[in-house]
């Protein structure tokens, strides 16, 4: 007669087995942070890793300046914690940031040590889910775990936000000025897109416009860089719209881009008005042409875990996600053709680099005098490639 085998012991060996999994994985991490740190040097002309004490969901490059022969950036960041802040940090980097070489291994610095610096402090109520700075550089936004929308005047000392925009019942990360700096679009988990007019700051008690058109979280919006009306949304429904602030009967474009999983992010391109990207949690980057709006133009797939942000800088696309990784695609490589998933050891042409500096999922990322990163580990690190670039740097010390 079979016995059978307690519950408990059942319930152990698989407590255990996913122990051993877990510990595997970690080891596995690991060593793959290690091999980057010892051939770092060969990869980056500048890279600063800082440790921060809580993860930072969102970071946001500010205008910067060159004195002599450095380049003087700040930028925010939005802490995750139990009290939560938004901080003014700032570095100074070689103003040719090519030229700079890396030491083997490269420092890691902690608190007031090495050169970034916390300048200022703004006390956040709740988590600062995503920041976003206007174009002029005068105030920025911040997205709370409640929903509500803040703004801040970054030329005031008194550290207070100057306005709450209330309307979003749920947590949102949407969040993105127009290049006027006086519009604003916010999104949530109710599925609800708001426009905001702060034209003045005062005229904040309601959205000018709302678009409530997505059956889903809405994750994620982009201003169109050339159509001063026209911005880009993406929604766990599967779907990206395409919207006219001018019309109110829903959007003029509306399209499930992969069946089956969330967009998380969208980005128009800044040169080509009809091109824009999106990710999403089957792993890849899909670029559109809104002249051919219901499929895709080309997918660039490299990513192992879910895609959670993409953002452009001419012909270069850098996105990130779940797996650790933040890549950056060179679209110029288009007419090589697109990879067949199957074909596992077959590298994209677009892939132009891999980031593999970090242990945990890759929270946001944005291009600036350098690339500058955040991720689970609660590691901010700001780098840029050895020979990836020329063209942009010298357009970044024009500027």
């Amino acid at each position: 007669m079979a016995t059978i085998e307690p519950m408990s012991s059942i319930m152990g060996t698989a407590s255990k087995d996913i122990q051993q999994k877990y510990i595997a994985q970690n080891k596995l991490i690991n060593e793959e942070y290690k091999l980057w740190k010892k051939t770092s040097p060969l990869l980056y002309s500048t890279i600063v890793s800082y440790s921060t004490s809580v993860p930072t969901l969102s970071l946001k490059w500010l205008p910067h300046s060159i004195i002599g022969n450095k380049l003087h950036a700040s930028f925010l960041v939005g802490t995750n914690g139990d009290i939560n802040r938004v901080k003014l940090m700032s570095l100074d980097l070689p103003s040719n940031i090519i030229e700079d070489q890396v030491s083997d291994p490269f420092p890691l610095y902690s608190g007031e040590t090495g050169p970034i610096k916390t300048e200022r402090e703004w006390v956040h109520p709740g988590e600062v889910n995503k920041i976003d700075v206007n174009s002029n550089g005068s105030h920025f936004a911040t997205h709370t775990n409640s929903g509500d929308v803040l703004i801040y005047d970054l030329s005031k000392e008194n550290n207070t936000q100057v306005s709450t925009l209330k309307y979003h019942t749920k947590e949102g990360f949407g969040l993105e000025w127009h290049s006027d700096s006086k519009r604003l679009l916010s999104t949530a988990e109710d599925s609800h897109i708001a426009l905001w007019d702060l034209t003045t700051i005062s005229n904040t008690s309601k959205p000018q416009q709302t678009f409530n058109t997505h059956e889903g979280n809405v994750n994620d919006i982009s201003w169109n860089k050339s159509f001063d009306t026209v911005f880009a949304s993406v929604s766990d429904d599967s779907t990206y719209q395409i919207h006219d602030t001018r019309y109110n009967s829903g959007p003029i474009i509306h399209v499930t881009a992969v069946e089956g999983h969330s967009l998380t992010s969208v980005d128009f391109n800044s040169e080509i008005p009809t091109l824009f990207a999106t990710g999403s949690t089957d792993c890849g980057i899909q670029l559109w042409d809104l002249r051919n709006p219901t499929v895709p133009l080309r997918k660039l797939q490299a990513h192992t875990g879910g895609v959670t942000g993409l953002e452009w800088k001419e012909n270069w696309i850098m996105s990130w996600g779940l797996d650790r990784r933040v890549m950056i695609w060179d679209v110029n490589k288009l007419d090589e053709g697109e990879v067949d998933r199957r074909k596992s050891e077959v590298v994209d042409p677009c892939l132009r680099f891999v980031h593999g500096g970090h242990t945990g999922k890759v929270l946001d990322a944005g291009w600036g005098p350098g690339v500058i990163v955040s991720a689970d580990d609660t590691l901010i690190e700001v780098w840029g490639v050895q020979g990836l670039d020329e063209e942009y740097t010298e357009e970044i010390k024009e500027e």
